[in-house]
């Protein structure tokens, strides 16, 4: 009787490097069932991959009437017989042979000389009901799935310096408070953008504490008249979990649990009086 061989796992960081190789259909069999088996499970990551959708759509329609000078092909062709002479095993042999969607889209925008399209094209609108919804989503699938957090560690200090050199600002050090225990930390990748998750553990349940950079986020409609630090906080309960999310300065911080809603209000409350 033959053994059915179930697909490897991969982790998040991965699978978040393979994603244009995934859509290029550019990946061994082994790997693409492993990369399809991860993304069902993932939400973090099956939003990363609907990001990277919906931002080629974007580049499309905005250069669909485009024509690409005549020297552009050529040159591009060049460009991939230099890597494919260079290239060592299997993995490159690949690339070479089905460019990344990054690299060609930029030689084509830089050919057309639409510099500062592409720069609004790349950052990302972020409406009040996605900031809302995805974080939630992000838990739950989280909380669904039994995995462990990426790092952990009860040291706000060690949590901090793992988190440096994986997002694009300054994390603060993991607030501690209000018999919270921190449990440890995941990076997490939505709205185009790395993002901090501190987990937590209250009275038995999980509360992450995401932090992302402020750029190109629109700010919802407050709800409740909830103030957290030194501005007005939004609340929402969605699907059993409450949701508050407040600014301050360049970074968001977004605090869920499957708590009532009162009681992340307090616990958000808290950790911005020790985060300011």
């Amino acid at each position: 009787m033959t053994r059915r061989t179930e697909p490897s796992a991969m982790s998040c960081e991965h699978v978040r490097q393979r994603l244009a190789l995934y859509l290029d259909g550019a990946l061994s069999p082994s790997e693409h069932a492993a990369m399809q088996s991860h993304l069902s499970a993932c939400q973090t990551c099956h939003s990363g991959l609907s990001g990277v959708k919906a931002f080629e759509a974007q580049l499309r329609e905005a250069f669909r009437d485009e024509a690409p000078p005549p020297a552009l092909w050529p040159r591009i062709a060049a460009d991939l017989r230099c890597q494919s002479a260079d290239a060592q095993g299997v993995e490159n042999r690949q690339r070479a042979r089905f460019p990344s969607r990054r690299a060609a889209i930029a030689a084509a925008l830089l050919a057309v000389g639409v510099a500062l399209t592409v720069r609004r094209l790349a950052t990302v609108g972020v409406d009040s009901a996605a900031l809302m919804q995805t974080p939630v989503g992000e838990l739950r699938s989280f909380i669904d799935s039994g995995r462990p957090v990426d790092f952990a560690t009860a040291d706000p200090v060690v949590l901090r310096e793992w988190f440096m050199s994986r997002v694009d600002f300054i994390p603060p050090a993991p607030p501690m408070t209000l018999r919270l225990v921190l449990i440890g930390g995941r990076l997490c990748y939505f709205f185009e953008r790395r993002i901090a998750s501190y987990m937590y553990r209250i009275d038995g349940r999980l509360v992450s504490l995401y932090i992302m950079s402020s750029k190109d986020i629109d700010s919802p409609s407050a709800g409740g008249g909830v103030t957290i630090g030194t501005h007005t906080a939004a609340v929402r309960e969605v699907d059993a979990f409450a949701h508050v999310l407040w600014n301050e300065g360049s970074l968001y911080y977004s605090l869920v649990s499957n708590q009532p809603a009162a009681r992340v209000v307090e616990l958000a409350g808290a950790l911005a009086a020790v985060t300011g």
